[in-house]
């Protein structure tokens, strides 16, 4: 089964949220991602670096590259002998992957230098590679024709996915565009000796306009007379239309709906057209998503609610990876299909709106539980680090004191008072939560427990995990 999803409009809105400026991008009106201007990517900056630790048993080595936590690069891209690593060593590294918790930036020794179009490999040999997001052979043949006469015996290029239609000239010309930057790096190298960042990737604006402007692009709206100026100046840098740029006097991202539009799509179970759902719990080692039925009933059977369903989720799934940036293992619980038929039409479809994505993803396949298993590649930290912080209450679980245990230990709290004691006078103070909970029953319970002293009942504790006990002689 073939699926074209056209879509109508596809909108880029640079604006404003809580005072700081934000790009967000929606298709056919629903948010697939949103870039914060704080979010600090380290991914692709480039380091001189020096050697803290060599770890054999880990089969890599600590580079402390002048940004708190040393980062970890390992053997598989260290790119000179194992003679020449030693401890105090100053080397070359790119960041690969951002910093995550307890974790270091994953580093690499083999360097690529994004442009619009290609990326420069300056210690590459000759190689050349085509975006696999390019479908079409006759067209990956024909860059990578036009590519390979121009590229020298050392340094390596692939061709990115916005590149497909170009002629030669575009190429040659951002070709040596990037080999001027690459020497400028160089030279910093060169005469530098301790850690210290040689190249950063571009800010937000940029950055955006580069890696997720397409042909598709419909509208680029804000309503910044700067910023206007600034995109104006990007998009003819990469001989992009800007007649798209539209300046309107309201922010876009008030507009549009964006804030709502990301809460509701950040819920835990996130509501699909057809009456289904899925659920998303991410961990650290990976992401389970389940799929449910709900309230859909459409279909003359239960194989085709649960097709329809599963097409629907798929969908779902992939604007959810990208707008969450989800990565790493993810399994996919599916509404049972007992047709391979079935089984292969939603896979099709997962991996068609999997190409919209610019992560690199990778869908392995059914396992023996039913459970799809696919991968998608971290550079950055997802984005709920950016919009949520550590529970200060639950300590991050995700979970508080059931209503029952905390009543059960106000109970054994008082029996240890009347031990020594009897008040005349108990007032306890809950947090507003549990006001359902403790019914005129409940407190019946404790008051006959505990004869002979008058009960107040307060509700504006401020921890739903504990309680507070005034008591009055």
């Amino acid at each position: 089964m073939v699926f074209i999803d056209y879509l109508k409009s596809k909108k880029m809105l640079f604006g404003s949220m809580d005072g700081e400026l934000v790009v967000a991008i929606l298709e056919d009106e629903k948010l697939v991602e949103i870039h914060f201007e704080h979010m600090e990517r380290l991914t692709g900056n480039i380091y001189l670096g020096r050697i803290e630790n060599v770890v054999p048993n880990l089969e890599a080595v600590f580079v402390n590259i002048g940004k708190g936590k040393n980062g970890f690069l390992r053997s598989k891209d260290i790119i000179i002998s194992n003679k020449e690593i030693k401890v105090g060593q100053k080397i070359l590294v790119q960041v690969k992957k951002d910093p995550i918790g307890s974790k270091g930036a994953q580093l690499t020794m083999n360097i690529g230098i994004p442009g619009r179009y290609l990326v420069y490999m300056p210690f590459a040999h000759g190689t050349i590679g085509v975006s696999k997001k390019i479908l079409e052979n006759e067209e990956r043949k024909r860059l990578h024709d036009l590519i390979a006469p121009l590229i020298h015996k050392d340094e390596g290029i692939i061709v990115r996915t916005v590149a497909q239609g170009l002629e030669v000239e575009t190429l040659a010309l951002e070709l040596e565009n990037l080999r001027v930057l690459w020497k400028e790096i160089e030279k910093k190298y060169k005469r530098s000796r301790k850690p210290k960042e040689l190249y950063r990737e571009p800010d937000v604006l940029e950055y955006v306009i580069r890696e997720r402007f397409d042909d598709k692009v419909t509208e680029i709206i804000t309503n910044d007379s700067e910023i206007k100026e600034r995109l104006e100046k990007i998009l003819e840098k990469f001989g992009a239309n800007t007649k798209i740029i539209k300046l309107i006097e309201e922010d876009p991202i008030k507009l549009f709906n964006v804030n709502q539009k990301l809460e509701k799509s950040l819920r835990r179970v996130v509501a699909l057209d057809c009456g289904g759902s899925i659920v998303i719990d991410s961990t650290e080692a990976l992401t389970i998503i389940d799929v449910n039925s709900g309230s859909n009933v459409s279909g003359n059977d239960f194989r085709e609610m649960s097709l329809r369903t599963n097409i629907e989720a798929a969908k779902e799934i992939s604007r959810q990876l990208r707008l969450r940036n989800i990565s790493g293992i993810i399994l996919i619980d599916f509404i049972d299909m007992p047709k391979e038929q079935d089984r292969k039409v939603v896979l099709e479809k997962l991996r068609e709106e999997l190409r919209k994505d610019k992560g690199k993803t990778a869908v392995i396949d059914f396992t023996r539980l039913g459970l799809l298993e696919m991968t998608r590649k971290r550079t950055s930290p997802p984005l709920k680090n950016s919009l949520f912080s550590k529970c200060p209450i639950c300590d991050g679980k995700g979970f508080v004191v059931s209503p029952r245990r905390l009543i059960n230990k106000v109970i054994s709290d008082l029996a240890d008072i009347y031990a020594n004691e009897k008040p005349k006078k108990v007032i306890l103070n809950f947090h507003r939560s549990l006001s359902g909970y403790m019914n005129s029953e409940k407190r019946n319970s404790i008051e006959k427990r505990f004869k002979g002293t008058a009960f107040e009942y307060k509700f504006d504790w401020h921890d739903p995990n504990s309680y507070n006990i005034s008591i009055k002689k």
